[in-house]
């Protein structure tokens, strides 16, 4: 596909992925829901337990722990998100048990593909990010001390506006790498998610489908993922700054422990909220790149022309 159409292909499957998302949202929210509030329980016990038992001073090594076992149940919790939108996609009602319904084996294989992908594309996205905001930085400095030699109000007040726009690049270009990364998160899931394949066969299919379409993909995962993470900093930033300013209105002292409980609810609540039309574009994604690799639309066209002609001759 020309690079001129995929951008606008791009924006069509994601806006095509939020009308879905908003005519199933009950069902989104169920599964969603189903999933994530057992893993902020975990979280909150985990937490209360490192506080009360081990001391401030484990915080640190807790919180990696407590990340490593939540990536897994966050993957299996985009599993049957994307399922739950396979059968949106196909007018097959809400079914609970099939969406959540994962072998060990293949939970274990998808858990090490898609920890391999996150290092892969976090590792490239990185690179990337270093690779734009070293050369603006450098510029910045240079600017800074060029125009500090000449001095004047109105070179200082045109050098805030420079600095002003370059880390305004600076945090896009990062906010946009970091979200496509996440997204690959969520894409990894899809090959286990939507096909019945053997492991091996799976992980080779997904790469495949990745590869196939390249530059419209990455496409898809910066698109989505900058919308996902533009809301979610928007939702727990406004909610957290604005409900922490609000227990000092009111000068209300909560202990770390309930600050820690009432922080994970609020974060729960806009996960089940936010995180569902991610796996339900990578869900859309994936599905047209399968129906595109293997010409299903192709091969349609070509039996109902069959058709058609033994019809004629007929």
């Amino acid at each position: 596909m020309r690079s001129s159409r995929s951008l606008p292909w791009a924006l069509a499957l994601l806006d095509d992925g939020l009308r879905l998302y908003r005519r199933h949202l009950s069902g989104f929210l169920l599964v969603g829901s189903v999933l994530l509030i057992p893993m902020a329980l975990l979280g909150i016990l985990f937490a209360a337990l490192v506080r009360t038992q081990l001391g401030e001073g484990w915080g640190v090594v807790g919180t990696l722990i407590l990340g490593l076992i939540q990536y897994p149940l966050l993957l299996y919790t985009c599993l049957a998100l994307s399922r739950t939108a396979a059968n949106a996609l196909a007018g097959r009602p809400l079914a609970l048990g099939s969406a959540l319904r994962l072998r060990p084996g293949r939970a274990l294989g998808m858990g090490c593909y898609g920890f391999i992908l996150a290092i892969v594309s976090g590792l490239s996205s990185s690179i990337l990010v270093i690779s734009v905001a070293c050369p603006l930085l450098y510029a910045m400095l240079f600017g800074a001390g060029f125009l500090g030699s000449i001095g004047g109000t109105g070179m200082l007040g045109a050098a805030g506006s420079v600095f002003g726009v370059i880390f305004s690049l600076i945090f896009l270009s990062t906010l946009l790498l970091t979200s496509a990364s996440f997204a690959s998160m969520a894409y990894a899931v899809q090959a286990f998610a939507l096909e019945d394949r053997p492991i091996r066969s799976t992980i080779s299919r997904s790469l495949d489908l990745l590869f196939f379409r390249l530059g419209r993909n990455l496409l898809v995962f910066i698109g989505a993922g900058a919308i996902i993470g533009t809301l979610l900093m928007a939702y727990l930033g406004t909610i957290l700054v604005g409900g922490a300013g609000l227990l000092r209105l009111l000068d209300v002292q909560l202990s770390p422990i309930a600050t820690q409980a009432l922080s994970s609810a609020v974060a729960t609540a806009t996960w089940v909220l936010l995180l569902p039309p991610l796996p339900i574009w990578m869900a859309m994604l994936h599905r047209s790149l399968a129906n595109e690799r293997d010409g299903v639309d192709i091969v349609a066209a070509a039996e109902q022309w069959r058709a058609a002609v033994h019809g004629a001759k007929g």
